[in-house]
């Protein structure tokens, strides 16, 4: 797991939370990378999508984003008016065997979940959070970084691997670079049922919006 002081930082400082409200898509254009680059890394590059509190449009691209100094990018929610393939997200590919939805949480079988920066390579990572209740933390992305500790499945869902029942995705309010946006983030409810403040829970899925891509779903879907 990569967890390290500016993982701590990130939260502490440059990621304010804010209350629970409905996520409206920003009016700003994507301040991270969502370019498709001329060589990309994989040849079944896609886009990540998370689910969020809205009701027109539930869905959010995810978008690779340096907030600050941090040299660790964020996962920032962008969300379009249109198909599926309008979505803005940074390019992802996975590394190792897919389980195709075969395997448990718990089991083998676990894949990289990297993404295409401009033709370099991120790996996507979160905290080991244990068993702790109440607690949220960004899901980030690092340069040069391997990690084995995901599944991604033939119908598109993104899971990761699991040290505690309790764990699970979530959407967060946050401000990045002064902006008020929601960011994907790692953690648990409360033992109440509550989610730490600002954070909803989500899941996290495949969208095929790379040209070209030889990911199996998006061929089926092209």
């Amino acid at each position: 797991m990569l967890f390290h002081l500016s993982l701590a930082c990130v939260l502490s400082t440059a990621v304010a939370m804010a209350y629970p409200q409905a996520y409206s898509p920003p009016t700003y254009p994507p301040f991270g990378n969502t370019s498709h680059p001329q060589s990309p890394l994989s040849n079944a590059e896609f886009g990540l999508r998370m689910r969020v509190p809205n009701p027109i449009n539930p869905y959010a691209g995810l978008v690779a984003t340096k907030n600050g100094t941090s040299q660790q990018l964020l996962m920032v929610a962008h969300t379009l008016s249109g198909p599926d393939t309008a979505y803005d997200t940074t390019p992802a590919y996975t590394v190792g065997t897919e389980s195709l939805g075969t395997q448990k949480l718990y089991g083998p079988n676990f894949v990289e979940l990297n993404l295409d920066v401009n033709g370099t390579q991120y790996g996507l990572s979160t905290p080991d959070i244990g068993g702790i209740h109440g607690i949220a933390y960004p899901v980030t992305a690092s340069a040069g970084y391997h990690v084995k500790e995901w599944l991604v499945a033939s119908t598109g869902e993104v899971n990761h691997k699991l040290t505690a029942a309790s764990q699970q995705f979530l959407a967060c309010n946050a401000t990045v670079n002064g902006k008020h946006v929601m960011i994907l983030s790692w953690g648990s409810s409360s033992l109440n049922g509550t989610y730490p403040s600002g954070c909803t829970s989500t899941s996290v899925s495949v969208t095929c919006n790379v040209p070209g891509s030889r990911w199996p779903m998006c061929v089926t879907k092209g």
